[in-house]
């Protein structure tokens, strides 16, 4: 039996904690609203002294829900995606509650995909699915198979038709309602994503055109708006592989109508709403410039940019249109200085994308990396 020091000592640390907690939240907090003002401005520093905080929590037995929450967005925010691994592998040890017991597993497949580590990712999708069929209701069960990071170490490993067929006992095991009516958006948008990049094209326009049918059971959804746009953003990259230049002109002058259409009712609108929109300017923008349509991709990645988009990548997208249509030197290089500086993952390298295949090993252009890697 606890005696009263035994208690007062185990309400000190109970307090403690909650304190250590609450101070790490309040820095991810101020970081994340830096980022909405200037991704490139934002003070890592705030994040580095969150890492002192987040030690002291992990130690000993001490992973609990909300500190491991906090470290996976600590963790994310600075890209470090291997911690945020070793965390969840020690939280799945314990036992949880279904409901976290799904976001733990989704988080750890999904931070696997963010490695490129494909085959332990699929290893686990398979196992996540099929516990979900049995274990969870079906909104859960969509979630499973509805995302395109997770999907393309499915890809990678040439394994879309193993995919498709969770995909469809997923579809099959569940009855369409109005509540779960998203996340089937969710899952129809992937599975045309894989069709298109098997280049198995007019699937891929069938399961667009299934996306659009979701707006016509209720045309008074308020996401009706939203669902449109991005099927005309999947619709454009298929016409990409299809080479259906008109097409993809047509489609994109649309969904651009529409967006300017939901920016000119919401204003002055919410700063979710805001974001939204930022968002689908954003995957129009990224759409039409890999579909090589630099004049119309141009203006909508700079329109991004002055919305603030926290993309990295809108300024390496940029960047590289313009070099290829202007080979604006000045211009391109502090994009890319100022993408490398918002960059969180690593990833970020103009060397990868086509349009830089001249300057590969241009000195000022790998001076530019140095901004987020830190070596030439």
């Amino acid at each position: 039996m606890l005696n009263e020091q035994d208690v007062t000592m185990a309400m000190n640390k109970r307090q403690e904690l909650s304190q250590a907690q609450h101070y790490l939240s309040s820095l991810l907090l101020t970081y994340e609203q830096q980022i909405k003002v200037d991704i490139r401005d934002a003070d890592k520093t705030l994040l580095h002294n969150g890492e002192a905080i987040l030690s002291n929590l992990l130690k000993g037995n001490r992973i609990q829900k909300d500190t491991v929450h906090l470290a996976h967005q600590l963790y994310f925010y600075l890209g470090d995606y291997e911690r945020i691994l070793y965390v969840l592998e020690h939280y799945l040890q314990r036992k949880l509650s279904i409901s976290e017991l799904f976001w733990a597993r989704w988080n750890y497949i999904d931070t696997l995909a963010l490695l490129q580590r494909d085959q332990e990712a699929v290893a686990h999708q398979k196992q996540f699915i099929h516990w979900a069929l049995q274990a969870l209701p079906s909104k859960e069960r969509l979630r499973t198979i509805s995302d395109s990071t997770q999907g393309k170490c499915w890809f990678r490993l040439n394994l879309i038709d193993e995919w498709l067929g969770l995909y469809r006992l997923v579809f099959q095991s569940i009855r369409s309602t109005v509540h779960n009516r998203y996340d089937r958006f969710l899952c129809l948008r992937t599975a045309c994503t894989m069709h298109t990049w098997s280049a198995n094209n007019n699937r891929a326009l069938e399961v667009a055109n299934d996306i659009r049918s979701l707006i016509q059971e209720d045309t008074q959804w308020p996401l009706a708006p939203d669902i449109a746009i991005q099927a005309s953003i999947s619709e454009i990259a298929i016409y990409h592989h299809l080479n259906m230049r008109s097409d993809i002109r047509h489609t994109g002058a649309q969904a651009l109508l529409q967006i300017d259409e939901q920016f000119t009712i919401n204003n002055p609108f919410s700063e979710e709403r805001h974001d939204e929109l930022c968002i689908h300017l954003d995957n129009l923008a990224g759409t039409l410039f890999f579909a090589q349509h630099y004049d119309l991709s141009i203006p909508l990645h700079w329109r991004c940019i002055a919305l603030r988009s926290t993309s990295a990548y809108v300024r390496l997208w940029l960047a590289a249109a313009l070099w290829v249509t202007t080979s604006d030197r000045s211009t391109v290089l502090t994009l890319l200085e100022d993408g490398a500086k918002a960059c969180r993952d690593g990833g970020f390298d103009y060397r990868e994308l086509p349009e830089f295949v001249a300057v590969t090993n241009d000195p000022d252009f790998v001076a530019t990396l140095q901004h987020h890697t830190g070596a030439a």
